[in-house]
């Protein structure tokens, strides 16, 4: 079949292919790389909370660990970890839980006569982010 024996449509889309073909290509190009950007921002975030996890179950371990200088450091490492951009609310309150029983078990381990309010122990920095570290 010779060119000159095409149906009139078929040369009308021959043409169409040839002026908007390279346009079609650059746009579905252009569709792959921002499914490829989204896929990866996905994964890079995906990851990073798999991170701040083993971070968090790390300074939950160092928390509730009888010595206590490394009670100390898990504390702080939770508090720093709940102002994180990716702890969510329901990690945020998760650690506000774990907070007050990491307290009142630091309560009842150090207790010496002192009065309740004296012995309340850690508040995470999240929960009044008014308030200054400590009031």
């Amino acid at each position: 079949m010779d060119q000159a024996d095409l149906p009139g449509w078929l040369e009308i889309m021959r043409a169409v292919g040839l002026a908007f073909g390279p346009f079609l290509v650059f746009g579905s190009a252009v569709i792959a790389a921002v499914i490829a950007w989204r896929a990866y921002r996905q994964r890079k975030e995906a990851d990073e909370r798999a991170e701040w996890w083993r971070r968090t179950q790390w300074a939950i371990d160092y928390a509730v660990d009888e010595e206590e200088e490394k009670a100390e450091i898990g504390v702080e490492a939770l508090d720093l970890l709940g102002v994180s951009p990716l702890a969510s609310a329901e990690d945020r309150e998760l650690l506000e839980t774990l907070f007050a029983q990491v307290a009142a078990t630091r309560a009842a381990r150090s207790y010496n006569g002192a009065s309740t309010s004296d012995a309340e122990g850690p508040r995470p920095r999240w929960r009044f982010p008014w308030a200054r570290r400590g009031e």
